[in-house]
């Protein structure tokens, strides 16, 4: 007999939006949010001199690129989410879409696809946001990677499966 697809799991979040359009206005808030008080925070304990004006001049590029890297990561989800059926649906793609703690391979995937992102997000902070801002190289540095530590999608592990 073979086993049957479904969709609806990967789909859910996105129907959802869909559905509750103000959904956006709260994923958007939430991530601008945590980008700004882990920016804060750093800065802080950085002590970076003028940090209002650091702050204005490099927030939004900070937020877009962290987007763009969550984006990229949900799309290798997908990826891997929509692959062939047998073996890999059951012990990746269903797992991906469902809940990564059901299979050692789907939370693996899941880890590196944060991971990745995470690297995205230093990256982008550390050649493009940080790039025309008169800062030491060293807080650059360091502001970058705790955008990239405090901003990764950990979220991509929650069990979509829970929501419904």
């Amino acid at each position: 007999m073979k086993q049957e697809t479904r969709f609806y799991n990967i789909l859910f979040p996105v129907w959802l939006l869909l559905i509750y359009p103000v959904g956006w206005i709260f994923v958007i808030i939430g991530n601008f949010l945590i980008d700004t008080i882990v920016f804060q925070v750093g800065g802080k304990f950085l002590k970076v001199k003028r940090l209002d004006l650091v702050y204005k001049k490099t927030i939004w590029k900070a937020f877009l690129l962290g987007l763009a890297a969550d984006l990229a990561g949900s799309g290798l989800l997908l990826l891997a989410v929509l692959g062939p059926d047998g073996w890999w649906m059951n012990t990746i793609g269903g797992p991906v879409s469902q809940n990564p703690f059901q299979s050692f391979p789907a939370f693996l995937l899941v880890l590196l696809v944060v991971a990745l992102c995470g690297i995205l997000i230093y990256w982008f902070n550390r050649k493009l946001t940080f790039r025309k801002v008169d800062l030491p190289a060293r807080s650059k540095h360091i502001l970058s990677l705790y955008m990239a530590i405090f901003t990764a999608p950990y979220l991509f592990f929650l069990p979509t499966e829970w929501l419904y």
